[in-house]
């Protein structure tokens, strides 16, 4: 049976046809899943005693704070979520007198953190040896490794490092799939899986939180529920911890309520969001950019949501941007400001895109928790530019219900969410997941409606480490109708651009993964082109492109080929 982290969610089985209202109120039924459940799996309230046991380790850093670390690491949007989790509460620690003892840990790198970087998942050493460093000099160090389909080699190196290591670590591991649904797929260069991490684990009797919170509305797209819910319970337990510290009260049972009322209101806004919505898929289908702008906490959000869509979409440079009002300065990440090397994936400042210029096919996207934000000097330029240029803008306005909205200057098409005043979570940190949902809900919906997906299956995404080769393979399968040796044979073939791969078919899979890099960059959809190479095995691969270039979906090159 499929991990549940894999497994298309019966709910949105038709979203490749649903218009952006239908999309939404798609979205919204999904994300009820985080509150009630998934079929007859363990649901996040049924965690409370596991989340409590997280927090009194948590708790005993905070007790000893001058030879203790909190390392909470992870892949991809697992270690996004673990940046924001660190920075939030190191401010949180500094303003009771503690030290920031908080660390975070992304695979590729602080890069990793606003760009598209997904091979260092597979980098289990490399993950390891910062565990390390990081831990020089303490005496207790909390690793939380978080793997939403309890399957990266990055944080499964960690945990291995923790369990080897007890005197000194607490391995906790959080996740989105029962244990047994662990990956058991063999790891480049060691002699273990992430499955055996979990059975260690196990038989070490460390702490592994893992409730169902159902397979995302586009599957395998963990960017999702994945990110949404390891959001809510990261800051449940710390939270948690520092009530513990503290000895103050915390109820979870009651803060979950309120991170539910928080989800519930994100969608109260529907017309509107789908009015955005509409307005993305039309800028990207002319060729033109969604840009987010917006600051702090909600800015970075942005910045987390546009670097998620080249996986998961194959999206193309610049597709989705996101810039901050003071671009690096506003983060407090650990390599500080990355912009001097000319990367054009870390220009974040909006002085950028001013800059570059905006053309009638683009999307402006305004982001704020305060009229303020919202009309900063630098984005009141940028609005004074799309004016110029014909851009379409619109803002987004997340808010506790208990600020008053002033008349806004910005643009006519406006999101603006009122989230329930939290008694035990902080109104910022509920405003901060249904801003979350609101930007996942443009992106998702932008390239649903540009056909990137069939069915609820994301149909061209690229194949950049190990997880998404096998992906890659069961979509295939899937959309061909082909055995799984035939798909992986396509998948080789558009991968190396043949039509035999008979030398190929012996190389590691990090040389194909490469190879898939060089691919897409010059063009090739690789995906798209194994399904249509698996499901007529004797058309070349040139046949396949031409075709591609006539029907750019899938759906559609099926038919005609």
């Amino acid at each position: 049976m499929a991990a549940i982290t894999e497994t298309p969610n019966e709910l949105t089985d038709s979203l490749h046809t649903a218009t952006p209202v239908e999309i939404i109120r798609l979205l919204r039924q999904c994300d009820g899943q985080m509150f009630h459940g998934y079929r007859h799996h363990p649901a996040i309230c049924e965690s409370f005693t596991d989340l409590e046991t997280a927090a009194r380790h948590v708790a005993a850093c905070l007790d000893s704070p001058t030879d203790s670390k909190v390392i909470l690491t992870g892949s991809g949007t697992s270690g996004r979520m673990a940046f924001l989790i660190a920075r939030q509460f190191n401010r949180v620690a500094t303003s009771l007198g503690l030290p920031s003892l908080f660390r975070y840990c992304c695979a590729g790198g602080d890069v990793a953190l606003f760009a598209s970087r997904e091979a260092p998942e597979d980098d289990w050493q490399r993950g390891a040896t910062v565990v390390e460093e990081m831990a020089q000099g303490c005496r207790k160090v909390v690793v939380l490794g978080i793997t939403c389909g309890l399957s990266a080699p990055f944080v499964g190196g960690q945990l291995q490092l923790a369990l080897d290591h007890p005197e000194v670590y607490t391995p906790i591991l959080l996740g989105f799939n029962t244990v047994d649904q662990a990956r058991n797929n063999a790891i480049e260069g060691c002699n273990w899986t992430f499955k055996d991490v979990v059975t260690r684990m196990q038989a070490q009797e460390a702490l592994i939180l893992n409730p169902a919170v159902g397979p995302e509305a586009v599957t395998g797209s963990t960017r999702m529920k994945g990110g949404s819910a390891t959001k809510m319970l990261l800051e449940l337990i710390m939270l948690k911890a520092f009530a513990v510290h503290q000895k103050q009260p915390f109820k979870l049972s009651a803060a979950l309520s309120e991170y539910q009322l928080a989800s519930a209101a994100t969608y109260s806004a529907i017309p509107a969001l789908a009015q955005v919505v509409t307005m993305a898929h039309r800028a990207l289908q002319d060729n033109g950019h969604i840009y987010y702008i917006g600051d702090d906490i909600y800015g970075i959000e942005a910045l987390i949501d546009a670097s998620e869509c080249p996986p998961t979409y194959n999206a193309k440079y610049g597709d989705v941007r996101a810039y901050l009002h003071q671009g690096f300065g506003t983060l407090d990440n650990v390599e500080g400001d990355l912009s001097a090397g000319g990367d054009p994936d870390l220009q974040l400042s909006a002085t950028a895109l001013l800059a570059e210029g905006l053309s009638p096919n683009d999307l402006v996207v305004f982001v704020g928790a305060t009229m303020d934000e919202l009309e900063h000097p630098l984005a009141v330029q940028v609005l004074a530019m799309a004016n110029e240029t014909g851009t379409p803008t619109a803002q987004v306005l997340v808010q506790g219900e208990d600020v008053t909205v002033s008349a806004s200057q910005l643009p006519a098409v406006d999101v603006h969410v009122a989230v329930p005043t939290g008694n035990v979570v902080p109104t910022s940190y509920l405003c901060e997941l249904t801003m979350k949902l609101v930007l996942n809900a443009v992106s998702t919906g932008a390239y649903v409606r540009l056909g990137k997906v069939m069915n609820n299956r994301m149909i061209d995404l690229q194949v950049s480490n190990n997880k998404l080769f096998f992906r890659a393979i069961g979509i295939v399968e899937t959309f061909s109708k082909a055995s799984t040796p035939i798909a992986r044979t396509a998948l080789l073939r558009a991968i190396h651009q043949a039509d035999v791969v008979d030398e190929q078919d012996t190389m590691a899979i990090s040389a194909h993964i490469a190879q898939a890099a060089t691919s897409a960059s010059a063009g090739v959809r690789v995906v798209p082109t194994a399904i249509l190479l698996a499901s007529k095995p004797d058309c070349s691969f040139a046949k396949v492109q031409e075709v591609l270039q006539l029907h750019s979906g899938v759906a559609h090159a099926l038919t005609v080929i």
